[in-house]
């Protein structure tokens, strides 16, 4: 023994202590990690020591803890073989755990426990009764979990199809061409005479678990995750595996024409592409040479160039192109058959010599091959169909097919449809050939799933009692004759595994851990003496106040427990104990049963062998404290913390004695002897507790406060859902607590009104109170009943402020959408009260009325009986309405009728302008544009639709900007429509180039031009220079239409020519030379420029261009030039008209 292991032996068995009393997982779980790697790396030799130690675990309530059992059985197992007969019963165990994630690891781990157990056997020169039994375990789970491919859950399924790939690659035999790893173990290092487990058998197994995968492939409802990794599987085995390629080639080719309907559109394309992948590494593949032609026919089908193909190393004669005798035998091969059927080889015969202890086996001789004719039922099918493809035949199914095609295309069609690029060649008839076989085929369809099942049975090919071998094995039978093992319980109650002739295996470490590696726990009985009766009476006084004051916190998690006790002690009090008398001992049964339970939990007091000491547990003194005093006062000292003290015991007096005379004892009163029933002793300690000094807690409702209203405002919910006769007061107090100064108050009663409102015979009751708060606005100063204590008003103000008017308001509001005809007493309280009750109610209406919306009854008759004065509640309400919805015909109909009636404001009509007629909106318009710009502004917006969901407008944006110009000076002066066009402008995603080219054009069309035509023209040049040409052909037309016969309009004309440059001068040369001469004497500038632009023209243009047009222009005649209108600088313009011709920079 070397000298380190007594010290990692100490550590194992400290960290083991440790781990067994951790509350956190975590914590457990990182010790038991450093105990694995001590006893299985560190320091092997002392695994077989604590091995059943960490096994114990199992049994822990947290599956991470189990799922970290199983990594350390198969960490176990794996280093040391030998442990494989003590742990794997504790994987048979585990294998069948609730938990999910411990299901998916044992199932990784049995992998690895498969292989170890086999190769064990494989190793050892005999085989013991023990090895047979844990390969008899083995061959249980792997049953277990062969049945798992159709486990509920997802991930089961994963690991199960996982372990049948690895069970497969086990055992079976390698070929040449397999694709392995190094010092991979399968079939191959197997003995044939290995008894327990025949190669044979195993082989046999293989190929039915082979079977049981292909078919989980072909499920129509099998997950995309699960059959990606079946096929994953299948693409696996197949390389390590050649033998079996025809049939995964098969399978895959099969599930590209057929793939699960179940499978969403991007499910679809992740098979598709997963499939493709496995279908390039298939074709990597040097056995694959055969089935070139399959496999590139899918690849090609799912979207694999020709290029990509032959990239592949197959395609490289120089890499993994099979040699030609190779190519030879595979030919031959497939010649006689695609799977020979062997006679069972004989019997070794084993001969003892006689000098050495050796066993000679002769080897077997050469399997006889039978020739079977490779027809299997798809390629039957395919051979059937090629005969039948004729372009008719293939038009009819086309035109039969198009009857029962879709309404919308499948997702799976438009994921994997793909361009046919040699159609009507025989390539092609051969592959749709292949492809409606597979499809019929699957289906159970065609000459070949006819002939099938003959073929497969002789394919079978193996002895009379295959049948019942291959069920021995799967099933978890060894040979008949040879043990009989099974499942039994052992005395103690824990599932073992017993053999007639061998040893019992047990699951390590369940049956408790062994006393012999632990560490030495300290007995109470060995360094403690027992107490007197003095002091051990005054432990018990200690122990009960200690119990009374600490009974809502106490330590660990034993708060229920200490509640108990403490209900007991009071529930067990006799009359003569509460005069001052000594208590008796419990002698309940009830109570001892209770006392054992509680008191074993609470690790107060330590359990005798004949039950507890009654010494310490049952005659506790209660003389000096529990007096009814004292109790009294420690009730209501805390009663926020005891009320469940005191509950617990109301509870547990009236199940014990069905009356409260041991209560009354105590809460009543010296000398008063009268019995009180609940409800007077609820009564009497809380008033009680109300006449105690006020606390903090009590007047200042914050978070706990806030709880205890909400309490409060529970139990009158349920007072006055369950008592009938109370419900009215109830209700009462309710609305009252809804009038709070705390807002958090009124957040927790009101939702509870409004939830009991919802039934008809509470709604009157608090629809009254409600009104009756709301009235309380009509005074001048808010009431005593408002302000007292209890409501969080103390002091009485003097006047009404927001804080008190919203306690008035919000119980009214809030019922409103539930009681409609409340609105109509809102209205005549709004026209009387004070101001600041006006703007509250203003601010609070939004929320009421959208729940109301504007199809009320309600309000549609409060807009028509509109109470005088109520003109801006009204104003509100309709804006709510129709702020984010346009506004309706009824409602329109009664806001113009009371527009036209009694009231005369304009805004009245803004909420519902979207409703009214083009006519009816320009008649308006004056006084709308008016109002304050930010009101024009709305106005515009609504009527531009810029407002969401305002419904169609009847005026668009050129009507409204011509509507504007038409405005008679009479009704409206020309400054303020001078703003209005600017708003107009200043949208300019509105009034693009082509709105205002269209305005223009209205407005030329007028009989008499607008007086702000000549500005609007030049506003429109300043923001869109690109209608320069269109503005030139308007100063054209103004020409034809005498404009200097309107001087505003002629001013304008010039300013416009000024800003126009070069451009205008076409439009100057139309002009008549005294009206030329007229915009010279405006515009001096321009007759230079002109002169120069003429001097740049040609002589037969100059021809163009009158003698007298030639003589202003050079200034020759000027004075003898009769104006048909008078100068503008010789006749004075009125105040305020020169603001017309002023052009905005």
């Amino acid at each position: 023994m070397s000298e380190q292991e007594p010290t990692v032996r100490e550590r194992v068995v400290e960290l083991l202590n440790t781990a067994a009393f951790l509350p956190s997982e975590k914590e457990k779980i990182a010790t038991l990690a450093k105990v694995q790697e001590l006893i299985i790396h560190l320091d092997p030799q002392l695994l077989d020591s604590f091995f059943e130690d960490v096994a114990a675990f199992q049994k822990d309530r947290n599956s991470d803890v189990r799922k970290f059992v199983v990594g350390f059985i198969e960490e176990a197992c794996k280093k040391d073989v030998g442990m494989l007969p003590r742990l794997v019963p504790n994987m048979q165990l585990l294998v069948m755990d609730d938990a999910i994630s411990v299901v998916k690891r044992v199932v990784q781990a049995v992998v690895q426990l498969h292989r170890a157990t086999l190769a064990w056997l494989a190793a050892a020169r005999t085989t013991t009764p023990e090895m047979e039994q844990v390969w008899h375990i083995i061959t249980i789970m792997k049953g277990t979990i062969l049945a798992m491919i159709d486990h509920d859950n997802d991930g089961v399924r994963t690991q199960a199809i996982k372990f049948l790939e690895a069970l497969v690659l086990l055992q079976t035999y390698t070929e040449t061409d397999s694709v392995t790893r190094e010092g991979e173990f399968n079939l191959d290092d197997v003995p044939l005479t290995l008894k327990v487990a025949r190669p044979r058998k195993l082989e046999e197994e293989s190929k039915v678990v082979l079977g049981r995968l292909l078919a989980f492939q072909g499920s129509i409802h099998i997950s995309s995750v699960n059959l990606m990794t079946c096929m994953s599987s299948l693409t696996i085995v197949a390389r390590a595996r050649p033998q079996f390629l025809g049939k995964v080639v098969n399978a895959l080719e099969i599930l590209h024409a057929n793939l699960p309907p179940t499978l969403t559109k991007s499910q679809v394309n992740s098979v598709r592409k997963h499939l493709k992948i496995q279908m390039l590494n298939l074709l990597k593949h040097s056995a694959s040479y055969d089935y070139h032609y399959n496999i590139t026919t899918v690849l090609s089908d799912l979207g694999t160039s020709s290029s990509e193909v032959r990239r592949m190393p197959t395609y490289s004669m120089n890499k993994a192109m099979p040699s030609k005798d190779i190519i030879r035998k595979r030919v031959r091969r497939d010649k006689l058959g695609e799977e020979t059927v062997e006679k069972p080889p004989k019997k070794p015969r084993v001969e003892k010599e006689k000098k050495s202890s050796k066993m000679v086996v002769e080897e077997p001789p050469p399997p006889v091959v039978v020739v079977v004719e490779k027809n299997s039922a798809v390629d039957i099918t395919q051979r059937w169909l090629v005969d039948k493809l004729s372009p008719e035949n293939v038009a009819n199914l086309v035109l039969v097919s198009m009857l029962n095609l879709p309404d919308e295309m499948p997702a799976l069609f438009s994921a994997g449809y793909s361009p046919i690029t040699a159609a009507g060649t025989q390539t092609q008839i051969q592959h749709v050939a292949r492809l409606l076989s597979s499809q019929l085929t699957a289906v159970g369809q065609g000459p070949g799933a006819e002939q099938v099942p003959d073929d497969e049975q002789m394919k079978s090919g193996y002895d009379s009692d295959d049948e019942s071998n291959i069920s021995r094995l799967v099933g978890g039978r060894v040979q008949e004759d040879a043990v009989q093992v099974g499942l039994a319980a052992r005395g103690d109650g824990l599932p073992c595994v017993y053999h007639s002739g061998g040893p019992v295996l047990v699951p390590a470490g369940l049956a408790g851990r062994g006393a012999r590696h632990k560490a030495k726990t300290m007995k109470l009985e060995e360094v403690t003496k027992p107490m007197n009766a003095a002091a051990n009476t005054k432990m018990q006084q200690i122990l009960l106040r200690r119990l009374l004051r600490s009974h809502k916190a106490p330590l660990g998690s034993g708060a229920k427990d200490c509640l108990r006790i403490i209900t007991i002690l009071l529930g067990s009090i006799s009359s003569n104990e509460c005069e001052g008398k000594r208590m008796q001992p419990l002698e309940s049964t009830v109570t001892l049963a209770i006392g054992r339970q509680v008191y074993a939990a609470c690790g107060l007091l330590r359990p005798l062998d004949n039950g507890f000491d009654s010494c310490s547990l049952m005659r506790l003194e209660l003389r000096t404290f529990c007096s009814p005093t004292n109790l009294e006062d420690f009730l209501l000292e805390d009663m926020s913390n005891n009320c469940d003290l005191l509950f617990s015991w109301l509870y547990s007096e009236y199940a014990t004695r069905h009356d409260f005379s041991q209560v009354n004892r105590f809460l009543c009163s010296a000398g008063k002897k009268q019995e009180k029933q609940y409800a007077e002793i609820m009564n009497s300690i809380v008033m009680k507790v109300l006449a105690k000094e006020a606390s903090k807690e009590r007047d200042e409702y914050g978070s706990q406060g806030g709880e205890s209203i909400l309490t409060v405002a529970n139990t009158l919910k349920d007072i006055t859902q369950w008592r009938p006769p109370s419900s009215r007061p109830a209700l009462e107090v309710l609305a009252t607590l809804a009038t709070h100064d705390q807002e958090t108050v009124r957040e927790q009663v009101i939702p509870i009104l409004v939830e009991l409102c919802d039934q008809e015979s509470y709604m009157d009751t608090v629809a009254e109170s409600a009104t009756t708060f709301l009235k309380y606005l009509l005074l001048d100063a808010p009431p005593d009943v408002l302000c007292s204590h209890d409501l969080g008003r103390p002091v009485q103000p003097g006047e009404w402020t927001e804080p008190s008017v919203k306690a008035c308001l919000y119980l009214h509001l809030a019922l409103l959408p539930l009681n409609q005809s409340m609105i109509h007493d809102l209205a005549q309280v709004y026209v009387k009260t004070v101001n600041e009750a006006k703007r509250s109610i203003l601010r609070l209406l939004e929320g009421p009325i959208r729940h109301m919306g504007m199809e009320s009854p309600q309000l549609l008759k409060l807009v028509e009986t509109c109470p005088k004065g109520g003109e801006t509640l009204i104003t509100r309400i309709i804006h709510i309405l129709t702020e984010k919805a346009p506004p309706s015909e009824a409602l329109v109909c009664r806001v113009r009728e009371l527009y036209n009636r009694r009231v005369s404001d304009v805004r009245f009509l803004i909420p519902v302008l979207t409703g009214l007629s083009k006519k009816e909106v320009i008649a308006v318009l004056p006084k709308l544009i008016k109002l304050n710009p930010h009101v024009v502004k709305e106005v515009f917006n609504r009527l531009w639709g810029v407002t969401l969901d305002t419904g169609a407008s009847p005026l668009t944006p050129v009507d409204l900007l011509v509507a504007l110009h038409l405005i008679d000076n009479d009704k409206c002066d020309v400054k303020t429509v001078i703003k209005a066009t600017g708003l107009c402008f200043g949208e300019r995603n509105i009034y693009t180039a082509e709105v205002l080219a269209f305005v223009l054009q209205q407005l030329m069309e007028q009989p008499s031009l607008p007086t702000l035509f000549m500005r609007t023209v030049i506003q429109t040049l300043t923001h869109y220079p690109k209608l320069l040409g269109f503005i030139m052909n308007v100063l054209q037309r103004l020409i034809s239409r005498q404009v200097w016969k309107q001087r505003k309009v002629w001013e304008g004309f010039i300013k416009c020519c000024q800003r126009a440059g070069a451009q205008s001068f076409t439009v100057l040369l139309q002009l008549p030379p005294p009206q030329l001469a007229d915009v010279f004497s405006v515009a001096p500038d321009l007759r230079s420029r002109l002169l120069d632009h003429i001097a740049t023209l040609t002589e037969n243009q100059r021809a163009h261009i009158p003698p007298s047009l030639m003589d202003v222009i050079e200034g020759i005649v000027v004075a003898d030039i009769a104006l048909p209108v008078p100068h503008p600088s010789e006749v004075p313009l009125p105040p305020g008209a020169e603001v017309c011709c002023l052009v905005s920079n």
